[in-house]
């Protein structure tokens, strides 16, 4: 059996971490493990920080910063993109990747909730498309380029199933028995540090052996008379 890659050197914060009173958390988290992680926020989130200022009423909040506000209160984003300004964190974006990747752009653009209000938006990588996609998209091509993404909610992850992307999620216990038999200890450190940031964790065939899982043929999403293909390159999901 191959050994397992490094796991991960790279991860992406959903945006749900970041759009949240808690921020402070995930900020003190990469100051202290960023010699271990090197971490990124979707540059699409970023440019969405700096572009608005306070913002504290639900009706008010843009769908893009909606979508990974749920349940909690909206913090200051002008505090929020001022502490992240002051980190050394990575901004993903996804464009020279989106030729390659553009029929998973379309397919998150279909199935994301706030239609009508997306509508009036411009995006950053298709006349058709919107900042919502755009986020969910970096996060998507950095899973599959790069390796790992945290997030307090699990509603990335639902819209990449009904985007008709391949999840296979397991166990704590079943994902810790696997890599505390395949891991070196440096990637057992990086693995505790992307537990500890996020409720969710997420990683892609990048960071894992194919062999190691088992081959899973490319998947086939019929959605009424539009056939789309979605690479099968799944993605690991596990809940720490």
């Amino acid at each position: 059996m191959q050994a397992v890659k490094e796991f991960p050197g790279d991860v992406i914060i959903d945006p749900s971490l970041i759009a949240t009173p808690k921020y402070t958390e995930i900020a003190e988290t990469i100051e202290q493990n960023y010699r271990t992680i090197h971490f990124h926020v979707p540059r699409s989130f970023y440019d969405l920080l700096e572009q608005y200022n306070r913002v504290s009423e639900d009706e008010k909040l843009p769908p893009q910063i909606r979508f990974f506000n749920s349940y909690v209160d909206m913090p200051s984003l002008t505090e929020v993109s001022t502490r992240f300004q002051q980190l050394d964190v990575g901004r993903f974006s996804a464009e020279r990747y989106f030729e390659e990747y553009n029929i998973v752009y379309n397919a998150l653009n279909e199935s994301l909730p706030y239609a009508r209000d997306r509508q009036q938006m411009e995006g950053r990588y298709s006349v058709d498309g919107d900042p919502l996609t755009d986020i969910i998209f970096e996060e998507y091509v950095f899973l599959q380029e790069r390796s790992g993404l945290v997030s307090r909610l699990k509603k990335t992850i639902n819209n990449f199933i009904k985007a008709g992307i391949s999840i296979m999620e397991t166990s704590e216990e079943a994902f810790d028995s696997f890599c505390e038999k395949r891991m070196k200890d440096s990637d057992q450190r990086r693995k505790s540090i992307a537990k500890s940031a996020g409720k969710w964790v997420v990683v892609s065939m990048v960071g894992i052996s194919g062999n190691m899982i088992g081959g899973i043929p490319g998947a086939v999403l019929t959605a009424g008379a539009t056939e789309k293909v979605i690479n099968a390159s799944f993605l690991l999901v596990f809940d720490p």
